[in-house]
């Protein structure tokens, strides 16, 4: 698949996850906690396929209409336990599929001391064991 078709799918994916689940929830005025949003966009299609990041950055605005979470969670593991991982879980996901070189481009310090850069950012290290990540960590969060 092109990479800009990529980008775009996901994108579209993102409105639509948008419109049906997270903006009636904040209307209720839950919390929502969601998986992979516009920061993994710029890891993997701005650093890991190299599209650029003007690009991915104005078609995320529109997608989301500049949303952002209040706090983004890092759950931080080396790429070769994590590619262990995936193919322990029989991951098949394209992206988790690609290889060493894919992943270590996007794990880099750049995304890092981006993602740093925000308000409400969190990095801990991954869980040790090779399950699925289940929650032993507790965040405190405020609504303020």
């Amino acid at each position: 698949m092109d990479h800009v078709t990529e980008l775009l799918l996901y994108n579209a994916a993102r409105v639509q996850h948008i419109k049906e689940v997270i903006a009636p929830s904040l209307a209720r005025g839950e919390i929502v906690i969601t998986d992979r949003f516009s920061d993994s966009t710029l890891a993997y299609q701005g650093y890991g396929r190299g599209i650029d990041r003007q690009v991915i950055d104005a078609l995320d605005a529109v997608s989301t209409g500049c949303m952002r979470p209040d706090l983004t969670v890092l759950l931080d593991v080396d790429v070769e336990t994590g590619l262990r991982r995936n193919k322990e879980m029989n991951k098949n996901d394209r992206l988790e599929l690609e290889d060493i070189a894919f992943h270590q481009g996007y794990g880099g310090a750049s995304m890092r001391s981006r993602l740093r850069s925000q308000n409400g950012f969190a990095s801990f290290p991954a869980p040790t064991a090779s399950k699925r990540f289940t929650g032993p960590y507790v965040i405190p969060l405020s609504r303020s």
